[in-house]
């Protein structure tokens, strides 16, 4: 099978830096709540600071921004950072519309930046239903497991046969198929 399945990390930096980012969105309140694992490699303590800056993706307009003067790591410690990072005319993300943010989380000596869009989907207590942003939305898409027929030897070739495929999507006997 072609294509690349599992990543490859290098890390280039100093003796500190930034080796995780969750962000997690608050369309409410008009914040993103950004925890971030900060790592010190060093064999003594570190203080550095930590800049949190969030921009629009395309325009790279600031939105939001919080800075920590220091951040006291000791030895090879690895620190869980947690800050609430206000985002401006705030846009919502929707599939109409996926707009997204980016938050570039600085040591001093490395940057992680991630993307991230404003939004809230869970599903409703009482319906049952996906909501995205407080609204039904109904998920798109597909069961079917593509890759577990390019990983059956006794499927053959059929995952890339057109009309198979046709027949796949058609057919009320996919489950025989």
């Amino acid at each position: 099978m072609p294509g690349i399945y599992d990543d490859v990390e290098l890390t280039l930096s100093g003796e500190v830096f930034v080796d995780n980012i969750q962000v997690v969105p608050d369309i409410k309140k008009s914040h993103a709540r950004i925890v971030t694992w900060v790592k010190n490699r060093a064999d003594h303590e570190k203080n550095v600071p930590l800049y949190f800056v969030a921009t629009e993706y395309q325009s790279d307009n600031i939105v939001g921004a919080v800075s920590l003067p220091s951040v006291a790591l000791k030895p090879n410690e690895t620190k869980l950072v947690d800050v609430i990072v206000p985002i401006s005319n705030m846009q919502l993300w929707s599939t109409d519309d996926p707009h997204l943010y980016q938050i570039h989380v600085s040591s001093g000596q490395d940057t992680f930046t991630t993307r991230f869009g404003m939004r809230n989907f869970q599903f409703d207590s009482v319906t049952k239903k996906p909501t995205l942003n407080g609204q039904p939305h109904y998920l798109r898409g597909t069961n079917v497991p593509f890759y577990r027929f390019l990983e059956d030897p006794e499927r053959g070739n059929k995952g890339w046969d057109e009309d198979w495929i046709c027949l796949l999507y058609t057919s009320d006997a996919a489950d025989d198929l």
